[in-house]
């Protein structure tokens, strides 16, 4: 072989090796979480939630090309003045039907008028990204679920810290970096729940 020959043959190689390394970086960059995890994670440093204000349903949007179902909810406040706090659920992997079939319960509107069906959302293994516009959220979860691949739309502000850290200051909002969700976002998927959307 010529080393010509052998030049080509080595170039081919670091290609295939850059295309693998790409959709290894790809399957690594996917949304994992479920509600199931972000809802154990949660508790797992904050036990007792708070209680929360009325949840309303606002929309549902499928995106089958995108295999994706958004849900946006809005939440009262308890804070009097304080008005809604807005949640956005945007459920992965979803497969989608233009018929109604055991696999694919529930029937969606989309933009044009025309109905789809999607396919069983279950809060154990269904993949989801969340967002809420709450303070506890920015402060406490945004982050550490965008590090997840769990936040839905972009990402926020970061927080630039006032204080010393601890033990000067105060300590820290979530010590163990950890994924997860706000009240609001929690009542968001019990709603869902309730309404027979998702399975726990």
């Amino acid at each position: 072989m010529s080393r010509a020959s052998d030049l080509i043959t080595q170039v081919d190689e670091v290609v295939r090796r850059r295309r693998v390394d790409k959709r290894r970086g790809r399957k690594r960059n996917l949304v994992k979480l479920t509600f199931r995890s972000l809802a154990q994670s949660t508790q797992s440093i904050r036990p007792q939630q708070n209680a929360k204000g009325r949840t309303e349903f606002v929309s549902v949007n499928p995106v089958p090309r995108n295999k994706q179902l958004i849900f946006k909810m809005t939440t009262t406040a308890m804070t009097p003045g304080r008005g809604a706090y807005n949640q956005t659920l945007i459920f992965h992997k979803i497969d989608f039907n233009d018929r109604l079939a055991d696999k694919y319960p529930l029937k969606v509107s989309t933009k044009d008028g025309s109905f789809v069906y999607a396919g069983k959302l279950s809060g154990a293994e269904t993949p989801v990204s969340v967002r809420c516009n709450c303070e506890d959220f920015y402060y406490m979860w945004w982050y550490h679920d965008n590090q997840k691949k769990a936040l839905a739309g972009p990402k926020m502000k970061p927080y630039v810290r006032k204080t010393p850290p601890p033990p000067e200051g105060y300590p820290y909002r979530n010590p163990g970096e950890v994924p997860g969700v706000c009240k609001h976002c929690i009542g968001a998927f019990e709603d869902l729940i309730k309404k027979r959307l998702l399975t726990r």
